[in-house]
């Protein structure tokens, strides 16, 4: 046996599963920064930098903790998905020598400083990669795992390839409640199948709706009457009663045996038990929702099994919600859409089963969601994958599948990766985003189409063809088109809660049709170095751009241009133990702002990212005989420089930055670091007498403060001299502002001075700032002013600056 190899692969399972909780973790918190310079005042650090070869990090220290912890960086996303060399170190921040962090004291970390009332996380996170290692280990002994990434796949294969998981939730595999064999026989990741188990119930406590010609209980009926193998008892069980066949997962079935209601049914005989029974199903992705290719229809069951986040029972309302689309699906509104979006197909759910306890009360146990089987027979093998499989990892060093498809692209068609990467998203833009948004605006219809919802039929070349969105759960309406939605059915979301205002839907469907589905796929093709992820983010924004001044919902404009998203914390959502099914529908989890990914098209790297430390603007003033310049600021000249005016007594009172050396060089490094500000020196005849540190609303956090917008940029002057004679107050400034609308991506510039600082704030109204109002931030109340470039170029006419590129773009 190679004991080393099963450690080895114990050890990779548990640090993917450890960069997960760590990405979610950077994700849902602010506690973080890059830190990509090796320091001279924290020799520790240094020395672990340098020896380690590791020389992009990020920082972790919440201001609860003593603690601070390092990652090593080997792959730094945009869209968010990181991957880490380990070990992770760590080491109390008091103290310079450092230790590896385990898995379990991260965890124990993120409990502490999130206030954790329980051990909900750490449960659940042992319990998600102790069944990772157990569906990898099955794979690998059942030779799948050989094959889990091949490029061409049908619906079931690539449903039951998902052995990772959904890689930005902390406790993608967790499934408490199943035990050992249970998992096994039940997981999707285990291919096993099975037979379902079915009850006969008296017609007078069955809600069976549906939309078919034939209801599903008689096709069931039918199919146990003919299968050879349908034992004689349970055949005469059937043709001896008027009741209704309802089928049930064979957990979820010995579950409801133990129910007290379900109990007294049986006892008055109004439900008998037949046991298991007909063709053999398997587990889709969900574990819950089974398929078989011999049935014309799926089966989402109600199974109390908790499932990373939720105990996965179907609610009342998720029922009608189905039943309600599916039947609007059948009017001229559905065929229309039908017919106006052919690369979209929707999976019907169109009817449900449900049982009433004799305290009249539905046994949510027996609530089961019928589903079109759109991969009956023949179409079994239909190209068909779920977004998350097409983002999931190579296992071990397995190539991931993304990669497998597009080598395959490139290598038949004769054009490179880079070509086929860009080819292959823009064609899954255009049959996934683009007919969404267009469905949304004119028929009011949004879904929660994320990366388990969502499947893709690719052509045969291997490129995006057809969007197939499943789980009518997930569908929901603008309230906006509610009146002519109730004239083709008269009592939708009576039952089903269905019509949403506007106002709420922008930020979840963002969040699921972006970053749980397009941000996810984008990432895979980062992180395999297919491609870089700001081409994709480009192609993704062309075309969204293409169709912004055709959506008149303002959709569109939220996903580009919103400074944040507001997404789904799955995370905190764990540690507070919340079961999102069971939460109120308008906030059925902990939602917290992400920075918008597409906001860097707008970033200025004239300010944010210059590319050298020279001169980078020179201006002569001939009445004072001055010539004063502007450079990027250097960490090894200019140092020692600004911590020795941090440490000057008028600077003390505003800045609050004196102490030691190492913690300035700490805040610089973060800020030289950041994708929201930078530093430069400014010289007076050759002499340093400034700094200005330009910032970004868009990630700074003022603009939490007011109505930012992505072209909005701002700066902060730190005048050292003290003599009226050596300062060049009004000089200098139009340094700073003239360098400042010389970069054509600047719109307008922000002032936010305390309100202490009058000076300051006298100076700036005369060149051209205007106060907009007060505003209240957490360390300070400010002056809020704008100065435009033309209300800049009043006060000075003959200043040269740049017209802005980017207006039209806001």
């Amino acid at each position: 046996m190679n004991t080393q190899g099963i450690i080895n692969k114990k050890q990779w399972t548990a640090n993917y599963v450890f960069s997960t909780i760590i990405n979610c973790f950077l994700k849902e918190h602010t506690c973080w920064h890059k830190f990509n310079h090796v320091p001279q005042h924290d020799p520790a650090l240094a020395s672990y930098m340098n020896e380690s070869a590791n020389f992009e990090l990020i920082k972790i220290k919440d201001a609860s903790s003593e603690k601070e912890i390092y990652c090593a960086v080997d792959y730094f996303s945009p869209t968010g998905r990181h991957v880490f060399r380990f070990p992770i170190i760590s080491r109390n921040s008091r103290e310079d020598a450092f230790g590896n962090i385990s898995l379990a004291d991260f965890i124990a970390f993120v409990e502490q400083i999130n206030d954790a009332e329980n051990t909900v996380l750490a449960d659940r996170v042992q319990d998600s990669l102790a069944n990772t290692n157990t569906y990898i280990n099955y794979a690998e002994s059942t030779g799948k795992l050989k094959t889990i990434n091949k490029a061409i796949q049908s619906f079931i294969e690539a449903e039951q390839s998902l052995l990772l998981g959904h890689q930005m939730h902390p406790v993608a595999k967790s499934r408490m409640g199943f035990n050992e064999t249970a998992l096994i026989q039940y997981s999707p990741e285990c291919s096993e199948s099975f037979q379902l188990h079915y009850f006969l119930a008296a017609p007078n406590i069955v809600n069976e709706q549906s939309t078919l010609e034939t209801p599903v209980s008689s096709v069931l009926k039918e199919t146990l009457l003919k299968d050879a193998a349908t034992s004689q008892t349970i055949k005469d069980l059937i043709n001896n009663n008027n009741d209704t066949i309802i089928p049930c997962h064979p957990w979820e079935a010995m579950h409801l045996m133990n129910d007290a209601q379900v109990q007294k049914l049986l006892l008055k005989g109004h439900l008998k038990y037949l046991g298991e029974a007909g063709p053999l199903f398997t587990p889709t992705s969900s574990v819950r929702t089974v398929y078989s290719k011999d049935f014309p229809y799926m089966f989402k069951f109600s199974l109390h099994v908790k499932i990373t986040n939720s105990e996965r029972v179907n609610l009342e309302r998720e029922l009608w919600r189905g039943y309600d689309i599916s039947r609007l699906m059948k009017t001229a509104w559905g065929i229309n859409l039908a017919a106006d979006y052919p690369q979209l197909e929707f999976v019907s759910d169109p009817g449900f089963f449900m049982i009433k306890g004799e305290d009249n009360a539905w046994i949510e146990g027996f609530n089961t969601v019928v589903r079109i089987n759109s991969f009956y027979k023949e179409a079994a093998n239909r190209n068909v994958s779920l977004i998350a499989a097409l983002s999931q990892d190579g296992i071990y060093n397995q190539p991931a599948r993304i990669k497998n498809i597009i080598s395959t692209i490139a290598g038949n068609t004769d054009v490179s990766i880079e070509e086929a990467a860009r080819s292959w998203m823009r064609k899954y833009v255009q049959v996934s985003v683009i007919p969404l948004v267009g469905i949304y605006n004119q028929y009011g219809l949004a879904c929660e189409a994320h990366q388990q919802n969502v499947l893709l039929e690719m052509d045969a070349i291997g490129y995006p063809a057809k969007l197939l969105f499943r789980d009518n759960q997930g569908y929901f309406f603008r309230d906006g088109k509610a009146d002519e939605l109730l004239t083709h059915v008269s009592d939708l979301a009576e039952r089903s809660m269905s019509i949403v205002p506007e106002e709420m839907i922008h930020p979840k469907y963002t969040y699921y049709i972006l970053y749980n589905n397009i941000l996810g796929l984008i990432n895979a093709f980062g992180v395999n170095k297919l491609i870089s992820e700001y081409s994709l983010l480009d192609i993704v924004a062309e075309e969204l751009e293409a169709i912004r001044f055709k959506d008149s919902t303002g959709f569109v404009h939220y996903m580009l241009n919103a400074r944040d998203w507001y997404l789904k914390s799955n995370l905190v959502t764990t540690i507070r133990n919340m079961d999102e099914a069971r939460q109120p529908i308008e906030n059925p989890a902990v939602y917290s702002d992400y920075p918008n990914p597409f906001m860097y098209r707008y970033c200025c790297n004239g300010l944010i990212k210059p590319k050298t430390k020279d001169v980078l603007y020179v201006k002569y003033f001939a009445e004072q005989d001055i010539t004063i310049t502007l450079r990027a600021f250097d960490m090894s000249k200019d140092l020692s420089m600004l911590h020795g005016w941090f440490n000057m007594e008028h600077t003390k009172a505003f800045w609050k930055m004196d102490g030691p050396i190492r913690e300035l060089e700490e805040f610089y490094i973060m800020l030289m670091d950041s994708d929201h500000s930078h530093s430069f020196v400014g010289e007076i005849n050759g002499e340093a007498t400034f700094t200005m540190e330009p910032y970004w609303p868009m990630r700074d956090s003022v603009g939490k403060y007011y109505d930012a917008l992505p072209t909005d940029f701002g700066a902060h002057l730190l005048i050292a001299p003290t003599d009226k004679n050596k300062k060049y107050t009004m000089q200098l400034i139009q340094v700073v502002m003239e360098y400042i609308f010389n970069q054509p991506e600047v719109g307008k510039c922000i002032g936010e001075a305390d309100v202490k600082a009058k000076p300051m704030h006298m100076l700036i109204t005369r060149v051209g700032f205007k106060f907009q109002k007060v505003i209240e931030m957490p360390h300070k109340t400010a002056n809020l002013t704008f100065c435009e470039r033309e209300w800049y170029k009043e006060k000075f006419p003959n200043a040269s600056i740049l017209e802005p590129a980017l207006s039209d773009l806001v």
